[in-house]
């Protein structure tokens, strides 16, 4: 079981897509694997945002509570919360050169 031979060109330019985009595919995840892993460690280091942080729980309810009192349910001010931190660790990781 064989290619036959007027086939060869088109068979040879399958192989070559699938590995362009395999190649394509790979440096994505990379490059997504690596921005999430030094997000990580801004939020860790700079802004006591990671959750393994001793000092995340007490912040994110500090954060959760004031925007409460401001006026905001608790859902809406639990996500408020969250999304000042990942600004914060965004914000960081620009300023630092670590994006």
């Amino acid at each position: 079981m064989g290619i036959a031979a007027e086939k060869n060109n088109a068979v040879a330019g399958l192989v070559n897509f699938m590995r362009n985009i395999g190649s394509s595919v790979g440096t994505s995840v990379v490059t997504t694997c690596r921005r999430a892993v030094r997000s990580s460690i801004k939020a860790g280091w700079w802004s006591g945002a990671s959750p393994l942080e001793s000092r995340f729980p007490e912040r994110y309810q500090w954060r959760s509570t004031a925007a409460s009192h401001s006026g905001m349910n608790i859902a809406d001010a639990q996500r408020h919360a969250l999304a000042r931190f990942y600004a914060g660790v965004q914000a960081q990781a620009v300023n630092s050169g670590l994006h």
